[in-house]
């Protein structure tokens, strides 16, 4: 459908319920998987992470986040920094959702059998340098995709996870073993999609004594202020206008395969990645409420959403 000049696409679900049809809409704005990873919304130090990676690709880098979190968007922008390269790239997806010039593209169709895991193997059929997978969802697809990583491809793909280190629960839960993801994952994007607060009516406050609480309940400082937002006509009373994502880039190192090898569970995994301090989910939230980016009200529905997915197990 066109809005106002603007192609949208729209993707509705509909279950009965005893009172009647619950409907959910996801619309679809084709232009915003045209961003380059620069355009995302990323702090600098989680940009040049993914920067440096990007100049030495190789095997698999994944997107993590429940649904609805911003992974496609983020796919795609990785997916338009190596079409600059001159490169063979293939996708399978359920579904294409965006047609990308110079990129082999293959809709999952399972009433035909052309499975994930089936048309993964098509793929490598095809000689490819770069492979997407729009999402793992099985044990098939799983270890089809972490074998074509381990052999030498680049591989793109997301996982429903909580945080990066969870992706490597999710592989051992779909039956991959260790020495296969220790050699194959190289890279993990978390992310969140928080409400941009609207610019208009945003104005300066200071942190309430439950929002206080539950800063230093989570090991995190209590800013001098913070931001909030009155609502107004421009942002139609809500008070906020969009959103954007929250991100944690987690690069593995020859320590952190090591672990993997010596099947270290999730809580050691993750104390290791907080001591490399990197920029987690939460830090990352907090840097863009003291920006007035957003607002700390939206930083606690991001973690209610999944608890105890960073910091717990912290040093």
């Amino acid at each position: 459908m066109d809005l106002d000049g603007t192609p949208w696409e729209m993707r509705l679900t509909s279950v009965p319920t005893p009172v009647g049809e619950k409907l959910a809409m996801r619309l679809l704005n084709p232009v915003r998987l045209e961003r380059r990873i620069s355009e995302l919304g990323m702090s600098p130090s989680t940009l040049a992470s993914l920067e440096n990676w990007l100049e030495d690709s190789t095997g698999m880098a994944l997107v993590v986040g429940p649904t609805g979190c911003g992974k496609t968007t983020t796919l795609y922008a990785l997916l338009h920094e190596l079409k600059l390269r001159p490169r063979s790239i293939v996708t399978i997806e359920d579904p294409v959702e965006y047609e990308v010039e110079g990129v082999t593209q293959i809709q999952v169709n399972e009433a035909t059998g052309l499975t994930f895991a089936e048309g993964l193997k098509s793929m490598l059929r095809l000689d490819p340098d770069y492979l997407m997978v729009g999402e793992i969802r099985d044990e098939e697809s799983a270890d089809t995709a972490i074998d074509a990583a381990g052999a030498g491809h680049l591989l793109l793909g997301t996982l429903h996870c909580r945080d990066a280190v969870g992706a490597v629960t999710m592989l051992r839960n779909y039956e991959v073993e260790d020495h296969k993801i220790a050699a194959a994952l190289e890279l993990v994007v978390a992310q969140r999609l928080v409400r941009r607060l609207c610019e208009s009516c945003r104005e300066r406050t200071k942190p309430g004594e439950m929002e206080a609480d539950w800063l230093r309940r989570n090991g995190l400082q209590v800013p001098s202020h913070c931001w909030q937002s009155r609502g107004c006509e421009a942002c139609l009373h809500t008070g906020y206008h969009g959103r954007l994502g929250v991100f944690e880039v987690w690069r593995l190192d020859e320590h952190c395969e090591q672990l993997i090898l010596d099947h270290a569970d999730e809580l050691v995994l993750r104390r290791e990645h907080l001591a490399a301090d990197h920029p987690i989910l939460l830090q990352d939230g907090m840097e863009k409420v003291a920006a007035g980016q957003t607002s700390l009200s939206e930083l606690q529905t991001m973690r209610a959403g999944a608890q105890g997915f960073v910091l717990r197990g912290a040093p």
